[in-house]
C-alpha cells in the first residue's frame, strides 16, 4: 500500500493548495497589522485575538506547505500582498467585520480545494474536509465576535446557516475523528486581497 507521501499530486490540486497557502499568509499579515494597531491603542484583548489568529493562519500555511511537499508538489509562493487600509486604521467594530471577511474568504478557498480533491478522488480529500470543518469553526467564531461587538443581546441576528458548507463535506468525513495535521502549498495570481 502506497503512503500518501508516495502519491503525486495533480497540477489542479497543487494550484489550489498553493493559492490557499498564499491566502493563509496574507490573512496572517492582516492579523499581524491589526494586532499592532490594538497594542498601540492599549486594547489587549483585541491585540491578543489578532496575535492568536496570526499564529493560527501562519501554522495553517506551514501545515499546507508540508502536505504539498510531502506529496512531491512544488510551492508557488507569491509576494504577500500588503494588508489593506481596513487592517491598519480599523476601529474595533471594523476589525471584527474585517476578521469575518478574512475567515469567510479562506473558507471559500478551502471549499474549492476540497472540491478539487473530491472530484479527483485524491487521497487527501478527507484531510481537506477536516480543514474545511476547522475553518468553518473560525468563521462561526468571527460571526459570534461580530454579533457581540456590534449588537446588543436583543438585536443580535440569528446565526448563518451551516447547511451550504456542511453539504460540501462528505458524511463520512463529518463523522470521523480524522485529524487535519497534514499540509500543502499555494500560488496566488488573484488580486482579490483584503
Amino acid at each position: 500500500v502506497l503512503g500518501e507521501e508516495e502519491i503525486e499530486i495533480s497540477p489542479a490540486l497543487e494550484r489550489e493548495i498553493c493559492l490557499t497557502i498564499n491566502r493563509e499568509l496574507h490573512v496572517s499579515y492582516c492579523y499581524l497589522t491589526m494586532g499592532g494597531v490594538y497594542t498601540r491603542q492599549g486594547l489587549k484583548s483585541f491585540a491578543g485575538m489578532c496575535t492568536r489568529q496570526e499564529d493560527f493562519h501562519r501554522s495553517m500555511a506551514r501545515e499546507l506547505l508540508h502536505h504539498l511537499s510531502s506529496r512531491g508538489g512544488k510551492a508557488h509562493l507569491a509576494d504577500i500582498a500588503e494588508p489593506g487600509p481596513s487592517c491598519s486604521t480599523a476601529s474595533c467594530a471594523e476589525a471584527v467585520r474585517v476578521s469575518l471577511r478574512l475567515e469567510e474568504w479562506l473558507l471559500e478557498n478551502l471549499s474549492t480545494t476540497q472540491q478539487v480533491a473530491t472530484q479527483e478522488d485524491d487521497i487527501s480529500k478527507d484531510y481537506f474536509s477536516a480543514l474545511l470543518l476547522r475553518q468553518l469553526d473560525e468563521v462561526e467564531d468571527a460571526e459570534m465576535l461580530v454579533s457581540r461587538v456590534l449588537f446588543s443581546p436583543k438585536t443580535r441576528p440569528s446565526w448563518q446557516e451551516r447547511k451550504y458548507w456542511m453539504e460540501q463535506i462528505p458524511e463520512e468525513a463529518k463523522n470521523s475523528p480524522s485529524s487535519a495535521s497534514e499540509t500543502s502549498g499555494i500560488e496566488s495570481d488573484d488580486e482579490d486581497t483584503i
